[in-house]
């Protein structure tokens, strides 16, 4: 990721500024859907991951059947 500075004058921003942090917290519901991954063996493919589905998930993965993706 590279910053550039651009003189704006944004009026919905603090100060006429821009934000700049939202592109940090794309990575992290794919890092947490990975770990869970590599915990349990079970791939989530939509957020949020309630532990509801998540034992349904991991349940139907050891019987064998198929399931609605968690």
């Amino acid at each position: 990721m590279k910053v550039i500075r651009v003189a704006t004058n944004d009026p919905e921003g603090p100060c006429c500024a821009k934000g700049v942090g939202g592109r940090a917290l794309d990575p992290v519901p794919v890092a947490i859907a990975n770990a869970i991954y590599d915990a349990v063996g079970v791939q989530p493919a939509r957020l949020p991951i309630p532990p509801e589905r998540l034992r349904a998930a991991i349940q139907s993965e050891e019987n064998g059947s198929e399931a609605e993706p968690i």
